[in-house]
């Protein structure tokens, strides 16, 4: 059986989108309320432009700028009013990033949900793409060895095709070439998130001075702390920089959002109500997903979250996801989950969410493949992600296939947990779909003994439990009746959506 998408932790950990698109939502922008200190100079830049009047110079000026700081410059207002000049020979990137220094015009990134598919999808993030992206990457720093954006946008590169060594390598040139910048900061910490090191990332935030007035980092901070069970000295900071009134609604989204989680999980339901309220005031992806999660927990329910998400600005990519499919939209959330998978290639969670929705509520199973097969990019060898490409392959009737992918599956890297129960499920669907029923249900009935040893996992037990039912529905109806009376049991208001879907499935199949 697949893993079954799950929203019920979160926490407000940094994103890590590519440079340009961070700068384009204005996450760059100063938040501290004293002056900004420079990392290198951008004057080797200035006379590169003033040598080569051309997009790529022009381009390389103003990533310079922004990472230092220096977007009042002369010469970089000249390179953006270049670079908008010019905007057949650029990029989407590079016109945005230079409205953005010239305050002129604010880049909205509307998706046209009839313009989006999985093939631009799955084109944009493809291996071959990203390592083209590389070999950019490496050129440019042969030129200008000293810019630590570029080692960060090559850091993400290497991770979103699981090279995690270079990443790590990458990432670490970056601290040390600007190590009192947020975007690397940030970046450095979702990097260690990511490779499970949640100590490393804690790290990285912690040991930097600018945390003690960045409301960025401080909310990276309190969530990472969360993350492993400890209070944050930052917390008590953080609420009164809230309270100061010298930071925009903007940069200090996150921060109310990052504490109002804890105030939830504190029991200060009231405090954390406000908090949230505060988030939502200028809100990016980050903390308006974090709104939603909020709103399952009835925290919000005084607020109409629906139409912060069609504000003209909609760059809420994995929030309008979870909004699409709470309202059982599901076509439009797999759309916005695309971006978000493309916002964030290396990430697990987009996929699950995804491949999920393809594969339980429109049956979409080539997709999920698809789908899961980003994810392995990033992630080789997931047994998480392999199981669940099983799943869809063999729910396709595809069984050679299915075999294929739970061979790649190697019993020491399955740790005992969920994923073993998961496993024997879809070993047993497997057999079924074979016509090896004796087997199959041997293995289906193996799953769901073990899932009753995770105790705060009931629906584990539930899910395990309807997909043997549709199983066995399907080569003998008569077994309706001896089934029955434990379906009965699993009441809507028990499980999820995904759960709901499946026992609508076996339903279907008794007839009723």
């Amino acid at each position: 059986m697949a893993i079954i998408f799950t929203n019920a932790d979160r926490r407000v950990i940094p994103n890590w989108k590519s440079f340009s698109k961070t700068a384009r939502l204005g996450e760059l922008n100063s938040s501290q309320p004293e002056k900004r200190v420079d990392l290198v100079s951008i004057n080797d830049y200035i006379g590169d432009w003033n040598m080569n009047r051309s997009v790529p110079f022009a381009a390389d000026l103003l990533s310079a700028a922004v990472s230092n700081g220096q977007m009042n410059c002369q010469e970089v207002k000249e390179a953006a009013t270049f670079i908008l000049a010019h905007k057949e020979d650029c990029t989407n990137s590079q016109k945005a990033l230079a409205s953005a220094i010239l305050n002129s015009v604010k880049e909205k990134v509307e998706q046209k949900m009839d313009e989006i598919n999985d093939d631009n999808l799955f084109d944009c993030i493809s291996i071959d793409a990203i390592h083209k992206k590389i070999a950019t990457l490496k050129h440019k720093i042969i030129d200008y060895p000293y810019n630590p954006i570029l080692y960060v946008e090559l850091s993400r590169c290497y991770i979103s095709i699981g090279q995690v060594d270079q990443s790590v390598l990458a990432i670490h040139k970056a601290l040390y070439l600007g190590k009192n910048n947020r975007f690397i900061i940030r970046s450095a910490a979702r990097l260690h998130l990511h490779l499970q090191d949640k100590e490393q990332a804690l790290h990285v935030l912690k040991k930097n001075e600018l945390i003690k007035n960045d409301p960025w980092l401080m909310a990276s901070e309190i969530s990472i702390s969360s993350m492993l069970d400890r209070n944050s000295n930052n917390i008590k900071r953080g609420l009164t920089l809230l309270e100061s009134g010298n930071y925009s609604s903007a940069s200090i989204s996150e921060l109310a959002s990052s504490i109002g989680t804890i105030e939830y999980f504190n029991g200060s339901t009231k405090k954390s109500k406000k908090l949230f309220h505060t988030s939502l005031i200028d809100p990016n992806d980050n903390s308006l997903a974090q709104a939603e999660w909020a709103a399952s927990k009835s925290l919000l329910q005084d607020v109409d979250l629906l139409n912060i998400h069609t504000l003209p600005m909609n760059r809420f990519y994995e929030s309008c996801a979870l909004s699409s499919f709470n309202r059982k939209e599901f076509v439009d959330s797999i759309r916005f989950a695309s971006d978000w998978i493309e916002d964030m290639p290396f990430a697990k969670r987009p996929v699950l969410f995804a491949s999920s929705i393809s594969t339980t509520h429109l049956k979409e199973y080539e997709l999920s493949e698809k789908i899961l097969n980003i994810g392995l990019q990033a992630n080789p060898m997931d047994p998480e992600l392999i199981n669940n490409i099983a799943y869809a392959c063999a729910m396709n009737n595809e069984i050679e296939k299915a075999e294929g992918y739970l061979a790649q599956i190697k019993s020491n890297i399955v740790n005992e947990g969920e994923i073993d129960v998961c496993l024997l499920a879809t070993r047993g669907l497997v057999d079924f779909r074979k016509g090896l029923y004796d087997s199959g249900r041997e293995l289906y009935l193996s799953a769901i003994k073990k899932s009753l040893e995770f105790k705060d996992s009931p629906n584990l037990n539930r899910t395990a439990f309807l997909n043997y039912a549709r199983e066995e529905l399907r080569i003998d109806p008569s077994t309706k009746k001896q089934l029955t009376p434990f379906i009965d049991q699993i009441k809507d208001n028990m499980i999820d959506e995904d759960t709901k879907a499946l026992k609508n499935d076996v339903m279907a199949l008794m007839g009723d």
